[in-house]
């Protein structure tokens, strides 16, 4: 239906707007280098600890906004986190 096609909409989006963040401008660059040598990045003056607050925060909004967008498919209860608790975790 038409809601199912919205998600692969705004899935295929992130995708390419994360991609494009990442690859593309001075801040994927600077959370790049800060992954793979934080005391590098340290050194040339980012807080590698504030790079990980951001990126935090990044993936934290983009795994809300799965849930909102996947909550009128499924419904949403109190419990509903206790099936995938397990997988998460796998």
């Amino acid at each position: 239906n038409g809601y199912n096609f919205f998600i692969i909409v705004v899935s295929i989006l992130l995708i390419a707007g994360g991609y494009a963040v990442l690859r593309g401008t001075r801040l994927g660059l600077v959370a790049r280098g800060t992954m793979q040598s934080a005391d590098m990045a340290a050194a040339l003056g980012y807080s590698p600890d504030r790079v990980y607050m951001a990126t935090f925060f990044a993936g934290s909004a983009l795994a809300g906004l799965a849930g909102g967008v996947l909550a009128p498919l499924v419904g949403l209860v109190p419990t509903w986190g206790s099936a995938y608790i397990a997988k998460a975790f796998i």
